[in-house]
């Protein structure tokens, strides 16, 4: 169903005649004298009864489908709104569940995390002290080492032996810390696995709240940061308000004449 085909006949009469109005007249004038300038008035004035007429039947016409589009609402709205007001119960109650969820779903998380740590703390203090105490045999064997070489053969031997068992001890604890730290570098926290998983026809929107706690930060900021053009909007409405009473640096106000019609 087309548009003109919901009109009143006098609604299509009045567009009729407006249309041939339009491609019967003659409106680019190249305006040379105060004449040709006043005819020029005129034919805009002509132009502004037409439009005015037009807008008037306009409105005329639509305030009937208005009024039946209000009856229409007046019926549908209460039940809309019902209906919506129980979707966002619902959807409340379960962002409080999720939320609630999520929150003990992050502690404990945390509380593996805690374990892990714990248990790679206790085996890389294990490592380090195992690697302090291969050290301590090391130089303990090369100290003896050491006191051998300006020994007799007899006595050097025996202090040879003695080293040869530190080496062998040092060399078990240096496994030993090794053995520590790989389990170390093994230890992984347990991952605690997200819940409720999403079911079939929910849909989630995440949505970010901006509060204002100190404009002026944030202004100084936008300035600091050269950025203003990104996060700020210039006021227009207030600023043409002034109508250049007052200069704002930054700020270029001027005046730009123009001409409409009286339709009189």
């Amino acid at each position: 169903m087309s548009g003109n085909s919901l009109l009143s006949p006098e609604a299509r009469d009045c567009i009729a005649q407006c249309r041939n109005y339009l491609e019967n007249t003659v409106f680019e004038i190249q305006i040379i004298d105060t004449e040709q300038r006043a005819c020029a008035v005129a034919l805009g004035n002509e132009i502004q009864k037409r439009y005015s007429t037009i807008e008037k039947q306009r409105k005329a016409e639509k305030s009937v489908w208005d009024e039946k589009a209000r009856s229409v609402q007046a019926e549908f709205r209460p039940i809309l709104d019902l209906l919506a007001e129980k979707k966002a119960l619902l959807a409340r109650s379960i962002t409080t569940y999720d939320r609630e969820r999520e929150q003990a779903r992050i502690a404990a998380q945390a509380e593996a995390d805690r374990r892990a740590d714990a248990v790679r703390e206790k085996l890389e203090a294990a490592a380090g002290t195992a690697k302090e105490r291969a050290l301590a045999l090391l130089n303990e064997a090369n100290r003896l080492l050491e006191e051998a070489a300006g020994l007799p053969a007899e006595e050097r031997t025996t202090l040879d032996r003695q080293a040869k068992r530190l080496l062998a001890r040092a060399a078990v604890w240096n496994a030993k810390a090794g053995v520590k730290s790989e389990q170390a570098a093994a230890v992984v926290p347990e991952i605690v696995p997200e819940t409720p998983q999403r079911v079939s026809g929910e849909r989630k929107k995440k949505e970010f709240i901006v509060t204002v706690t100190d404009i002026y930060d944030f202004l100084k900021y936008c300035i600091e940061q050269r950025c203003a053009e990104t996060y700020l909007l210039i006021n227009e409405a207030r600023l043409k308000k002034t109508e250049g009473a007052i200069q704002f640096p930054g700020i270029i106000i001027t005046e730009k004449i123009s001409m409409t019609f009286t339709g009189r």
